[in-house]
């Protein structure tokens, strides 16, 4: 059984027909309904059961919804609310609605039943907190500055647009001029009310119904429509003046591209010449610096900040200081992979080790020459950025893909921009992201027919594609999911609408996709997705004549453990030792659980006795840990391993993997708990 089902639902809602219509699906997927058609009987439902969720409707017969709520924080009850209502589409009533009231998921009247019950099914299983996300402080800035700029733009693109209406006008019948004006009023209808102008969405939304009604032979033909469109656009330009001085920011040159960094880089150097070097430089590159002078203070940031890679001074201080640094940043719940880079003016091959072990993707001499600098901040962020999630946006207005850049960048997200649906399997192959944001209205293929033509690829049925368009109408949110769509979010974008929204299908896609991929237990790739994966290397070696070297480990002496301490000590340390694993080697690296007590790792361009000097040092820090039998009585465990690389011990998984288990069983006759390379 689903662990959501047999949970209670507090429907509360006038409107029999409504309840009729969703009740029932809600029942079948096996929640208990509880029906309120006023808020005095949901007040007694409220005293006498204990609902998981609350959906309430906007408007009460003995009560409004909202007072509804209040009414429920006064009696300190907790549970996620979903709240029905025609009246929140803006960005102060979602505000009011979630930050003071507690809804954690609004939804409008008419609704999908499937889409509906799918929606509660993923906010009860996420167990949503009573606030809706929040957008961040970076956010915050970014939007500013972005609205700032648009503000500044906005002039000129209606200026483009009365231009565009003018010829139009003296050439009515020409379907391509009035093709040209409905596409400029239908990215300004979508994108003005996201940047802070609601009025010149809301009127370009009307040129853009009257010029759709005259090409379906509506009331309005020929130069008639024309008196409509010069009307709303004086409208538009008169509050662009009045919105623009009052939001325009004195003294501050913007530019879009200034709106945000793409990433975060952690810097620890005592040097502070050094790390105004670093951020002037990162400054350029769109590559936001987070410079420390101490261990501290970088354990402190870390812990606070998102980030993308850490580039480390060897010589923090005295003994292993920098190395007990990473440590305790890969112990972070956010930095178990971060990518890190150690430099040095001086030195040792045991540094070189050391740094493999700790996960250092780059070593860099110091001094260090600003190409190189450049070239490994670039690795670096590339590299952290290889494990956030990947968005597509496929949208033909650029200003809306700036603000969906901002919005879901600041949440750790890439978002990558297609202008046109022309090559839209080419950037799916490329980009391979965890859900597609799709628009509806664009040249050539519309979103509804992409979306068709995704759902007939075996390797795209599965991706979430959420449609963002300014069609807010039931016939086209009905399409939307007719056509393979997950969710549907109308222009101008409320942002923690979208935020939540996007979240909430990623996180999804990717449990999915670790159900897939990881090994339960451990938390490291199964066998076929490491394979998988080691294929791809292996290829990628093989074309840059690189070496790649695979490594087998089996836990010593394991069926014994299990014999003498029990099984569950067994999986403790199981599960112990793929953190472990985790925690060290590169970003890059791959880690996997073989099959019972065998683990195999894979490492690309890393000399052999680097990385056996690596593992010993993970053996040495594994055979210190201590775990405790069913019993009580503490134990330590060892492991033997073997090494095998491309080209010497062959060009094939089968040739590594074999080589790699004959050296396990040499380490293992010579006495276990080694790393064996060569033999």
């Amino acid at each position: 059984m689903d662990r959501q089902q047999g949970k209670t639902i507090l429907l509360v809602d006038d409107d029999p027909e409504f309840r009729r219509l969703v009740a029932p699906s809600l029942a079948a997927r096996g929640y208990r309904v509880l029906e309120a058609g006023t808020a005095k009987e949901a007040d007694d439902l409220l005293a006498s059961a204990s609902p998981d969720l609350l959906i309430v409707d906007g408007q009460l017969p003995d009560r409004d919804g909202e007072d509804f709520l209040r009414s429920l924080q006064r009696t300190a009850r907790s549970l996620p609310v979903v709240f029905i209502s025609a009246f929140w589409r803006d960005s102060e009533s979602y505000r009011r609605l979630t930050e003071e009231l507690g809804a954690s998921l609004l939804m409008h009247k008419p609704v999908i039943p499937v889409v509906f019950c799918e929606q509660v099914a993923s906010l009860l299983a996420r167990h949503a907190a009573r606030h809706g996300p929040e957008v961040d402080a970076s956010a915050e800035e970014a939007i500013s500055m972005l609205r700032r700029a648009y503000a500044e733009q906005l002039p000129g693109k209606l200026a483009d647009l009365e231009q565009a209406v003018q010829l139009a006008r003296g050439k009515p019948a020409d379907q391509l001029l009035l093709a040209g004006v409905r596409t400029r009023a239908h990215k300004l209808r979508g994108t003005a009310g996201s940047y802070g102008f609601p009025e010149v969405g809301k009127a370009m939304g009307r040129i853009e119904d009257a010029l759709a009604a005259v090409a379906t032979g509506g009331a309005e033909t020929g130069l008639e429509v024309f008196t409509t469109i010069e009307k709303e656009l004086a409208q538009a330009i008169s509050s662009t003046r009045q919105e623009a001085d009052r939001k325009r920011a004195p003294g501050v040159a913007v530019t879009a591209a200034s709106a945000s960094a793409l990433s975060r880089l952690l810097v620890v150097d005592d040097d502070e010449d050094f790390l105004r070097m670093v951020t002037v430089m990162s400054r350029q590159r769109l590559v936001d610096v987070v410079a420390c002078q101490t261990p501290e203070e970088a354990l402190e940031k870390a812990a606070a900040v998102p980030l993308d890679g850490a580039l480390i001074d060897l010589q923090l201080g005295p003994g292993e200081l920098s190395f007990d640094l990473v440590r305790r940043l890969r112990e972070l719940p956010s930095c178990e992979r971060l990518p890190l880079a150690f430099m040095s003016a001086s030195v040792r091959p045991f540094d070189r080790v050391a740094a493999a072990h700790a996960g250092a993707s780059l070593f860099l001499d110091k001094p260090l020459d600003p190409d190189i600098l450049e070239t490994a901040v670039q690795r670096l962020v590339a590299l952290g950025q290889s494990a956030k999630p990947r968005i597509l946006l496929v949208d033909d207005d650029e200003d809306f893909s700036r603000h969906v850049r901002a919005i879901l960048g600041a949440r750790g997200m890439l978002v990558h921009h297609l202008p046109d649906t022309v090559r839209v399997l080419d950037s799916l192959t490329e980009v391979n992201p965890d859900l597609l944001l799709l628009d509806v209205m664009m040249p050539g293929l519309s979103g509804f027919d992409v979306c068709r033509m995704l759902r007939t690829s075996p390797r795209w049925q599965e991706l979430p594609v959420v449609f963002v368009t300014a069609h807010t109408g039931l016939e086209a949110r009905i399409a939307a999911y007719e056509c393979g769509g997950d969710d549907y979010l109308p222009k101008p974008v409320v942002n923690e609408e979208l935020i939540a929204r996007v979240e909430v299908r990623v996180e999804r896609a990717r449990l999915a996709r670790e159900r897939y991929e990881k090994d339960a237990l451990t938390g490291l790739l199964a066998r076929r997705p490491f394979i998988e994966q080691l294929s791809a290397m292996l290829a990628g070696g093989k074309r840059q004549g690189k070496p790649v070297t695979v490594g087998i480990i089996d836990m010593d002496r394991f069926k014994e453990i299990n014999d003498t301490f029990g099984h569950l000590a067994g999986d403790a340390v199981l599960a112990s030792f793929g953190k472990l694993l985790l925690r060290r080697f590169r970003t890059e690296d791959l880690r996997g659980r073989w099959g019972g007590e065998e683990f195999i790792l894979a490492f690309r361009d890393s000399p052999v006795d680097t990385i056996c000097g690596a593992l010993q040092r993970v053996l040495a820090e594994f055979q210190a840990l201590s775990f405790q039998g069913e019993d009580g009585r503490p134990f330590n465990v060892g492991f033997s391993c073997g090494l095998a690389c491309f080209p010497a011990d062959g060009d094939s998984i089968y040739d590594l993997t074999r080589a790699a288990d004959r050296r396990l069983y040499l380490a293992k006759a010579a006495g276990r708990r080694q790393v064996v390379a060569g033999g």
